[in-house]
């Protein structure tokens, strides 16, 4: 898949939601996702600085990204108005995030 890396618009960094047990709540991902949405950003940015993306497994990074594509996919005027989506690498090696990159380029391609 080709990276174009040309930003443009309004793409807020969202901050991960977690349950009481560290799991990531979907549920309020997806809910944060339909908020932006609603306020007219031309994207999201999923696991960024703010998303804890160094500290998840890689199914729980799997687990917020499905999340968030579910979210953003879920309507036609989601569709409209989140037109990008992405999702943050910052690990611990370049090996780790070569490895997770082939990952979230499939679920970002749902």
């Amino acid at each position: 898949m080709t990276h174009d890396l040309r930003f443009s618009g309004v793409v807020p960094i969202l901050a991960t939601p977690f349950h009481a047990d560290e799991s990531v709540d979907t549920e309020s991902l997806a809910r944060l996702v339909r908020f932006m949405a609603a306020l007219g950003v031309d994207g999201v940015t999923v696991l960024g600085v703010l998303g804890e993306c160094n500290r998840l497994s890689d199914r729980d990074r799997e687990v917020a990204i499905s999340a968030a594509v579910a979210a953003a996919n879920a309507g036609q005027l989601l569709r409209d108005v989140v037109r990008e989506l992405r999702a943050g690498l910052d690990m611990n090696t370049p090996e780790d995030r070569a490895d997770f990159l082939k990952k979230a380029d499939a679920l970002l391609a749902k």
